[in-house]
């Protein structure tokens, strides 16, 4: 079973994550540099992208898929978000004990 669904092509909803600790608290975004969102499937990287911060202090944050990311099917996609902090080196990637999973279920018109 997948953490996220997509339909083959489609846009919306948006990806709406909270990043966790390793204890599963909510990490504090404040002060980070950026969100990466990288999607993979089966060990080629599709794409990375930047994320919105939505609530930095609950580590809220969202992707808005872009035209393209989509295109393909596919029930092994994994994902990663990667936060790089207020130095500019230092780099959190979560989840960080494993990966979130996204299926892109085939439409009927493809």
């Amino acid at each position: 079973m997948a953490d996220w669904y997509i339909k083959q092509g489609d846009t919306y909803p948006p990806i709406l994550a909270q990043l966790l600790d390793a204890d599963g608290a909510a990490v504090n975004l404040t002060g980070a540099l950026s969100v990466t969102i990288h999607v993979k499937e089966r060990g080629s990287l599709l794409f990375s992208r930047a994320c919105t911060v939505v609530t930095a202090a609950t580590g809220h944050i969202r992707y808005d898929w872009q035209s393209g990311d989509t295109d393909t099917a596919s029930d092994s996609c994994t994902i990663e978000f990667v936060v790089v902090w207020g130095n500019g080196t230092d780099r959190t990637t979560f989840p960080n004990d494993s990966s979130s999973t996204l299926q892109i279920t085939r439409n009927l018109v493809s």
